[in-house]
């Protein structure tokens, strides 16, 4: 596999066969789907984003593959299964998958019968046929402008979706709520020494291949500003400018193989231009019989220090990868990120401080945790993201949204199974539409929620906030641009 191909900004329009409705231009693919001649095709993954599965089959075909999306209904929801291929017999799904595996070593595929399938399973989807929305309409998150600068820096590609997210700010507050959530740095490197260097803010990513499963994490921190400007025309490695950016980066690549229990410990100086010249070190080791690699590296201005590896383990995969760092509009381009972080207010209350962003796709391990309950199960497939605010004389606030995708899976797995198991007592209406307040054993508020179009939102406190406090907090968050009867002008990211 081969990030230089596959994070080409190549656009590929499919027009499926028999579609009369796809305005085919002489440049299109034209993708076979399996029908009652050909009933056979081969499903590759399923997601529980249309959006999600469209990538993966774009991806597909550019690897000249057809792919193409059908719905899968089961007790659990809506699942899009991503499919390739139309094959008329038994043999010829076995020289398929032969292929499959041999040339693009996609395993552990499912074969599917068109026979099978009810009516509406078997028909290609196409998005204006999904009620699932692509993008929320929001206005830019009242963040620090820290926490947006990492979010611009990290490279877009359409062959990974975000596996998960810790993102916050480098102070005390936001290193202590970031306690328990997965945050997957560098051994021997903590969010507290990063603090000491004077780095400002960091966001953690884990990348994960949409087809393959390799992981490929990526940390991206702000450093203090820089006093001097930046030189025009090319510069070398090392400056004025990012002397002591590369100073520390070798100093985490020194952390990093500090253990002295691997073999083969060596820390190499690199090189790679992606939106500046990137500069600075790969410390790699042998572990298990296989090789490791961590690269550490700045810009020019050292304004930023990242931290990169892969599961795959081959370097010339990660320099293309690095390569495209800073090309885009980094996270925003990820629907799963842009529509669960821009719900934050736009104009956060005053003396109030943003702390942290954490994001994980649930799996069926969360279903297991909660004894495979109808609603756990319906959420396997979306995304959770946990967000932390402190407010200087109340303390500590947060909210968990789920993000369902479509209005129908809210209004379900909200007001259906959780909401009308609740005492009438607790019932209350938040952002125009039912919600609840819970009060624990001590008659104390801990928790506010309600489900709002596509999504389920809680808030909770461990500071002294009264129910109309959280309530406010609440109608505040962009799950409709401006927040609800949203009247007051858009503020600009907080500069800090």
């Amino acid at each position: 596999m081969n990030y230089k191909i596959l994070l080409a900004s190549l656009v590929v329009a499919q027009c499926l066969a028999g579609c009369s409705s796809c305005g085919r231009q002489a440049d299109e693919v034209v993708v076979e789907t399996f029908s009652e001649a050909t009933p056979f095709t081969v499903e590759i993954k399923k997601e529980r984003s249309f959006f999600q599965a469209e990538k993966i089959a774009k991806r597909l075909t550019k690897m000249g593959l057809g792919g193409y999306v059908i719905p899968e209904e089961t007790d659990d929801g809506t699942w899009y299964r991503i499919v390739s291929g139309a094959l008329a017999d038994s043999a010829a799904v076995e020289a398929y998958m032969a292929r499959l595996d041999s040339s693009f070593n996609i395993k552990d595929v499912a074969v599917v019968d068109y026979a099978e399938l009810d009516s509406l399973s078997r028909v290609p989807v196409f998005r204006d046929s999904v009620d699932e929305k692509h993008r929320i309409e929001a206005n830019t998150p009242d963040v620090p402008r820290c926490i947006m600068d990492v979010i611009g820096k990290f490279p877009e590609s359409d062959m990974f979706y975000l596996n998960s997210i810790g993102m916050l700010t480098l102070n005390k507050a936001g290193i202590r709520y970031s306690e328990g959530r997965k945050i997957d740095m560098p051994r021997g490197v903590t969010l507290s020494f990063l603090q000491s260097k004077g780095c400002r803010s960091l966001a953690s990513v884990v990348y994960k291949d949409n087809i393959y499963g390799d992981n490929v994490t990526l940390q991206v921190v702000r450093c203090k500003d820089t006093v001097q400007m930046v030189r025009a025309g090319i510069m070398s490695s090392f400056t004025a400018q990012n002397e002591d950016a590369v100073y520390l980066c070798s100093e985490i690549a020194d952390k990093i193989l500090a253990t002295g229990n691997y073999e083969d410990e060596i820390k190499v100086p690199f090189e790679k231009v992606a939106y500046q010249k990137l500069s600075g070190f790969v410390a790699s080791f042998i572990t298990k019989n296989a090789k490791r690699s961590y690269y550490i590296f700045t810009d020019e201005a050292g304004e930023y220090i990242y931290m990169a590896q892969s599961t795959k383990n081959k370097d010339n995969d990660m320099f293309e990868f690095i390569g495209e760092i800073g090309k885009s509009e980094g996270l925003t381009m990820y629907d799963e990120f842009y529509n669960s972080f821009y719900t934050v207010s736009d104009k956060m209350e005053e003396d109030e401080e943003f702390l942290g962003y954490y994001m994980e796709k649930l799996t069926w391990s969360y279903a297991r945790e909660r004894n495979y309950a109808l609603w756990a199960k319906k959420m396997v497939g979306h995304w959770q993201s946990a967000l932390y605010f402190d407010n200087k004389e109340r303390g500590c606030w947060s909210y968990s949204i789920f993000d369902l995708l479509s209005e129908s899976q809210g209004e379900r797995i909200y007001n259906v199974l959780y909401r009308g198991s609740l005492d009438s007592s607790n019932l209350r209406t938040i952002y125009g539409t039912a919600g609840a307040a819970i009060r624990n054993f001590w008659g104390e508020l801990s928790e506010v929620n309600f489900g709002y179009g596509r999504y389920v939102v809680a808030l909770g406190v461990s500071g002294v906030f009264s129910e109309r406090d959280i309530i406010r907090r609440a109608e505040a968050l962009q799950l409709e641009k401006g927040g609800y009867n949203a009247d007051t002008t858009t503020s600009a990211a907080r500069q800090s």
